[in-house]
Formats: C-alpha cells, structure tokens, sequence
C-alpha cells in the first residue's frame, strides 16, 4: 500500500500551483501625480492576452495569470496618461510542481497561468511610464516601478500585418530623439482606449489590428487617415534604424506613406487622443469637396511595427 501511495504522489501533486494560488490573481493600482498628489478614481485598464479589464484607480481589480506581462494605463482630466508594464514572474508553486508533480504538473501551470504571479499593488505616475516588477515588491508595500527609458527597451514587436495589404515603400529617414511631450499628450475623452468600434475610418482588419496594438508595450502609439489607413507601432527601437525612434512620430510617418495624405494620431500610449475634426462647409457646395473613407480592399491599409 505504501509502494501505491508513493507511486500515485506525483500525480496527485500535479497542478500544485493551480491549487495553491488559482489562475487568477488581484492587483490593486494607485495613481499619483509627479508632485506625489494622490489621484483616486482615475479610469483605468489591464490588457493582456486574455483581454481588457476596465477598472477605477485605488482599487483592485482581478487580471488572468499568464507568462506574459500586462500593459496598465490610467487617464484623468488635463493630465497626461500614467501608463505601466507588470511583469510576469514564475512563481514558487511552479518551481515546487517541476520538482514534486514532474512535467506535467509543470505544464498544467503553465497552461493555466497559475504558475505565475504578478506584483500585488503598484503605483502609476501620470505622465510617466514604469515597469513593475514583483522581484522588487517587498511584504504589505507598494511596488514604484522604474521609469521606461530607451536603454531598457527590446526591439519593438511586430503588430500582425495583413497579408492582402501592400506594403508602402519606406523612405529613409532621421532617427529621432524620444519626444516626451509626445508620449505625454493630454488624453481627449473621445473615447476609451479599450472601445475599439469607437476609432474612426477602420474597417474590420484595421480594428483587430487596434485590438492587438492594445496589447503591445508602451511607449505606442496608433495613427490613421480618412482613407482608411494606419499605422501602429511600440517601443523606441524600430527594426528599421532608419525610422524615428519615437512610436508617436514613426506612427505619422509610416501612415502618411502608406495614405498619400496627413495622417493624426488616435491613440499613444494609454490615452485616445484624437480630437474629432470639424466639419467644415464650402459657400459653394457644387464646388465643395469631401474626404471620404475608401473600401477597406482599395484603402490597402498599413499595420506596420
């Protein structure tokens, strides 16, 4: 009976860290200015893989556990987003399921995400961009963050591209220095960040693509045209050294390629920033001219970076 016990352990310890910590986990978010005022009820959102979770800072609020990190983002009336990256961390039940329950434990808390664990209480700075990790969280204390800068930054992912959509010839130019005031632009209210049906002129392809840059590190941004279109790119070092370093200008310059015409910005990182242009009327409306959205197939739209 004994021998049967001990044959039978390992597979009763697999999913230790399933059990023990579960594939869900709370983080509770504050929100402070630079000059350390703190700012309750600011609207806030965790994208992940698993989705968009719409939350009001100096609360907590559930995210899915996984290996993969998870972009916060915070925004509040006349004050530039505060915008974050949680770290994920493997956690012990992981280590102690390889060790105890074997492989396949392991994998079971890979699969589920139970293996991992987040930081439990960060803090966000609006204007500012931080990664938090929980190697540097200590017992019952806030977890600050370090301030994203471009000597930390990985090259930056590629944002899926269509297969279908051409792409436009890129045109050298002059890296760029990273323009904080362009990272920090003051957040409009058009919409949320999250409401991806609310950005203008995309068709289907272009509102997953905005799905997916959703998902992507900060500095981003998001850029788009009347003709349907777009640009979205992440991070400070491009694959292309030829293109600006700052996600905000590069996003301008690859959608005005691709468009043949001025591109804005709709969203750089954690705040919509489009402000609705004003319809303008011509005295002579037989002479008037209208900009108007191009078929999604003809638009060719750009998802690049």
């Amino acid at each position: 009976m004994k021998r049967l016990l001990l044959a039978l352990l390992p597979l009763l310890m697999v999913g230790c860290a399933s059990v023990t910590t579960g594939s869900s986990q709370p983080i509770k978010v504050e929100t402070i200015t630079t000059t350390g005022t703190v700012i309750t009820g600011a609207d806030c959102s965790f994208v992940s893989e698993y989705g968009v979770v719409p939350f009001k800072s100096g609360n907590t609020a559930t995210v899915h556990r996984s290996n993969k990190d998870i972009n916060v983002s915070c925004i509040w009336p006349n004050f530039s987003a505060a915008v974050g990256r949680i770290v994920s961390r493997a956690n012990a039940g992981l280590a102690g399921n390889l060790l105890i329950g074997g492989v396949i434990g392991a994998v079971v808390d890979h699969s589920t995400g139970a293996g991992y664990t987040y930081p439990g209480w960060i803090r966000l700075v609006f204007g500012q961009s931080r990664v938090f990790d929980r190697q540097n969280e200590k017992d019952d204390v806030v977890v600050t963050g370090q301030m994203i800068n471009e000597a930390s930054e990985v090259p930056a992912p590629t944002v899926a591209i269509s297969p279908s959509s051409p792409s436009s010839p890129s045109s050298p130019s002059t890296p760029s220095t990273p323009n904080n005031n362009q990272y920090g632009m003051i957040a409009t209210g058009f919409a949320r960040i999250d409401d991806v049906d609310a950005v203008p002129y995309l068709g289907d392809r272009g509102r997953n693509t905005y799905r997916e840059w959703l998902a992507t590190r900060t500095p981003r941004a998001f850029a788009i045209a009347p003709n349907g279109f777009y640009a979205a790119t992440s991070g400070l070092r491009p694959k292309d050294i030829t293109a600006p370093s700052d996600p905000s200008e590069r996003a301008i310059t690859l959608c005005e390629q691709g468009a043949k015409r001025p591109c804005k910005l709709y969203a750089v990182n954690g705040s919509v920033v489009w402000v609705k242009p004003v319809a303008q009327t011509a005295p002579n409306s037989a002479t008037a001219t209208t900009l108007t959205k191009l078929p999604e197939a003809a638009a060719a739209p750009q998802a690049i970076d």
